[in-house]
């Protein structure tokens, strides 16, 4: 199939010319002046323009801006041919967007090997426009489905932080209704049951909100105590801590300061915690300690934690953190746990890693001690 070129001159004799030269390998529309051009060029696929400068009423310099402003007719490329040969023209053209600059009298051979050389780059341009918009419709299907993914493991990571919660008002409610059957059940125990179960619904009310915010900028950031927070962690999980015999020792001192969101670092230890708890049991170890200690760094704080659980399979280690990897998968484990907690530690330029050491895992997460220091590397 022939490319396709419009002639524009207000001279007969060289549209004719021109038309002549090149009508052997190419189909040749002419318009004697720039309004008939623009009129073209609405109608026709064109793939090539052929511009004078000098017209009446609409100049090769006004038609040229008309096309760069017309959104289907922008990428079409044009040369100026014309009588203009000074050097400020010729600059000018260029200026106005033309591949080439062409003067007359017409040189036959030179005319012809500039169009060719001209078509074959508008074709090459064309072919790529056409994978750039494939690639960018491809980049939207995969923003789509990356955004139903993210939504996706957000669900997850709620139900994932709603079972602790909701497991211990079941088993208070269970509690509750042992001691009505026994006679049991006074007013002092009552409002002591009813307050963790407040503090337990409070915790779910939360989480909502907490993941919502965490994929966006939050105005929540402040300087928090880490022990306050961390007592806060064990007073939510602290009757399946009872019942499965597992031992928190804490070796951070009272004044450690975090700079971040503190409802979100929870997170983070929640999803530690009931991680080690989960790997205690699977592995039917009796002695179940959690050990929790600091490094300070001269920038930033290292939060260890080190259990003795069994550590992870070393064929998981590395991918650990990525969406959906979990040693638990037949036993109803997600993975998005510790995605979650990599995607809040590094929020805030932080740095969160494991290692198998004394029988367990350490984690160790890093926290700049302000958000205007470069992240951790």
């Amino acid at each position: 199939m022939k490319s396709t070129i419009l002639i524009v001159d207000d001279d007969k004799t060289n549209l004719n010319l021109i038309a002549t030269i090149l009508k052997d390998n190419y189909d040749i529309k002419i318009a004697s002046n720039g309004k008939i051009a623009l009129d073209i060029l609405d109608k026709f696929h064109i793939d090539l323009i052929l511009l004078d400068i000098n017209m009446p009423e609409i100049d090769g310099y006004e038609v040229a801006s008309r096309i760069k402003h017309i959104e289907k007719l922008k990428h079409i490329p044009y040369m100026f041919l014309t009588g203009k040969a000074d050097e400020e023209s010729i600059v000018k053209g260029f200026e106005y967007g033309a591949v080439d600059y062409l003067t007359k009298p017409i040189k036959i051979e030179e005319l012809k090997q500039r169009v060719k050389t001209q078509i074959k780059v508008s074709k090459l341009q064309i072919k790529l426009l056409d994978k750039i918009k494939l690639i960018n419709k491809k980049n939207e299907l995969i923003l789509q489905q990356e955004k139903r993914a993210v939504v996706s493991q957000m669900l997850d990571a709620v139900a994932h932080q709603w079972k602790q919660p909701l497991s211990v008002v079941m088993l208070l409610l269970q509690e509750i209704g042992m001691d009505c059957k026994y006679g049991q059940f006074d007013e002092k125990n009552a409002e002591k049951s009813i307050d963790e179960m407040k503090g337990q619904i409070n915790h779910l009310l939360t989480t909502l909100d907490d993941f919502r915010s965490l994929f966006k900028p939050n105005n929540n950031i402040k300087p928090f105590i880490f022990n306050d927070m961390f007592n806060s962690v064990l007073e939510l999980i602290k009757v399946d801590l009872c019942m499965d015999k597992i031992h928190v020792i804490n070796n951070i001192k009272d004044e450690l300061n975090i700079y971040a969101c503190e409802s979100e670092i929870k997170h983070i230890f929640i999803n530690l915690i009931a991680n080690t708890r989960n790997s205690y049991i699977d592995n039917e170890i009796e002695k179940r300690d959690i050990f929790i200690d600091y490094e300070e760094k001269e920038n930033s704080y290292v939060i260890l934690f080190q259990d003795y659980a069994g550590g992870i399979k070393k064929e998981l280690l590395n991918d650990i953190f990525k969406s959906n990897v979990t040693g638990r998968a037949s036993k109803g484990g997600t993975g998005v746990g510790l995605y979650i907690s990599k995607v809040i530690v590094e929020k805030y330029n932080g740095n969160i890693s494991v290692e198998n050491k004394n029988g367990g895992a350490c984690f160790s997460i890093e926290l700049v001690k302000n958000l205007n220091l470069d992240p951790v590397k």
